[in-house]
């Protein structure tokens, strides 16, 4: 996505009106005018969005490199407020939730009565969105408060804090009431916008919106520039120990109960083709020949992932809080098992009680030069000519390629596609498959028994007996 300005919103929970943004920044515990990028090289950053009425994809936001997304709660009905369904979703697809609440601009203006009438509505919506009960909420000054309101903004936040308590209260608004009200010990947490702010950041706000109006203008950029802003989901709240590393697997392909993988640590299918990873990085994957096929994506958060005796699968935080579940409990004795068709499933005995859904991966080829009848390559995988200078690639980008040593010769012309398995089918034909489909064949079906051959001189050919019935043509290359 083109993350370059555009217009100012219209129609918007929280609206600016600045024709130009200075950025700058403070130190990390003073209000100077610094470089924003100085401020961002010295702390953990993240980067992240909010949005009202505008429900981008999780998967695309996360695909995007964002990793939390701020959200609203209010009393509108409208569609602009968090819903648990939603917020499982963002976190489903690795991203944090912070929550801000919003009724009108200048709200904050109701003083100790409205901050304690809107924090106890904030709590309700919050703890009905799944947010765990010791995380803050933000409450919007949408407006450039003068000094002289100050005041006023003050016995607000002193009506939220007699709800939430003062370590779970923060604020949203421009340099100068933000940083009024942390030099009045009011929040604890501070979203600072680059609005209303004259250049000036606040190094002692956790978040800073930095842009208005991305991704076609419904969705705003911040950044995190504190390990704790506030969030929760995969990485906030977590307040238990360092998970027990479990014991490793004892036989190929499987993973008992009571046994399980820690960060850094994987698991291979029996053929040794398939792999379950528990990466350093916290996410859990299970890939092909370095091509991942299914993960949790919970990057930045994961620790270890055990195989319960209870029968559930379950990969857990740095605190011990489940992060994925293949929701199985209630099997004890169930098992995991990395197949040699590319599947991670859970049985229960011989019964099958949740899985990836990455199988139909054709089994391997058995000899040099050749794919036989019945098999083929998975995603990531190469089948070679005997004299080891021609290589077959089912690759990742869902590509077929023919290469001699780094140039490709000849390919399916599928590149981008969900192609993702090869197969010398038994009725003859050569063929490309994706989810549901195929993005490309040889054309050669009506041949049974019919193999293919990556000969010696570079030419790939589909043989029925001794006949030639389809070739790349590239011998001699």
């Amino acid at each position: 996505m083109d993350l370059a300005a555009h217009p100012l919103l219209n129609g918007r929970s929280m609206r600016f009106h600045l024709s130009a943004i200075a950025v700058g920044c403070v130190g990390l515990f003073g209000c100077a005018t610094d470089d924003l990028s100085s401020t961002e090289a010295s702390v953990s950053t993240r980067n992240g969005v909010d949005y009202a009425w505008a429900r981008p994809s999780p998967s695309d936001l996360r695909a995007s490199g964002y990793t939390f997304a701020a959200r609203y709660l209010s009393y509108d009905t409208s569609g602009k407020n968090l819903s648990h369904g939603e917020a499982d979703s963002l976190i489903a697809n690795g991203l944090d939730v912070v929550v801000v609440w919003e009724t009108t601009a200048d709200r904050a203006l109701s003083g100790y009565a409205g901050g304690a009438s809107d924090a106890q509505a904030a709590a309700a919506q919050a703890a009905g969105d799944g947010m765990p009960g010791s995380r803050p909420i933000y409450f919007a000054i949408d407006f450039d408060a003068s000094s002289a309101q100050q005041a006023t903004l003050n016995s607000y936040f002193d009506g939220v804090a007699s709800v939430l308590g003062r370590d779970r209260t923060g604020a949203y608004g421009g340099y100068w009431p933000i940083s009024r009200l942390f030099d009045a010990g009011k929040i604890a947490y501070g979203w600072q916008t680059y609005a209303w702010s004259g250049g000036n950041w606040d190094g002692r706000a956790q978040l800073r919106q930095t842009q208005n109006g991305i991704w076609g203008g419904g969705l705003d950029a911040d950044v995190a520039v504190a390990d704790d802003f506030g969030q929760w989901g995969i990485t906030g709240g977590d307040t238990g120990p360092e998970p027990s590393a479990p014991p490793l697997p004892t036989s190929c392909g499987a993973i008992e109960p009571g046994h399980g993988l820690a960060a850094g640590q994987s698991w291979s299918s029996c053929d040794g083709r398939f792999s379950l990873a528990m990466q350093s990085d916290g996410n859990l994957v299970l890939y092909s020949f370095g091509v991942a096929m299914w993960a949790t994506v919970t990057v930045g958060s994961g620790a270890v992932v055990v195989m319960q005796s209870d029968g559930n699968l379950v990969e857990y935080s740095h605190h011990s809080r489940p992060l994925f579940a293949s929701g199985t409990d209630g099997h004890g004795g169930a098992f995991a098992a990395i197949q040699d068709d590319g599947n991670l499933v859970v049985y229960a005995g011989a019964t099958p009680l949740w899985a990836t859904g990455t199988a139909d991966l054709p089994p391997a080829p058995t000899s040099c030069g050749a794919i036989e009848p019945g098999r083929g390559l998975a995603p990531g995988e190469a089948v070679y000519s005997c004299d080891g200078r021609y290589a077959l690639v089912m690759q990742g980008d869902g590509n077929l390629v023919l290469y001699h040593g780094g140039s490709a010769l000849w390919s399916s012309r599928t590149p981008g596609s969900d192609g993702r398995r090869a197969v010398m089918q038994g009725d003859g034909n050569f063929v490309v498959y994706g989810a549901s489909a195929a993005r490309w064949d040889a054309g050669t079906a009506g041949h049974p028994g019919a193999w293919l051959a990556i000969q010696d001189d570079g030419n790939v050919v589909v043989y029925a007996g001794a006949t030639a019935v389809w070739a790349t043509g590239t011998n001699g290359e």
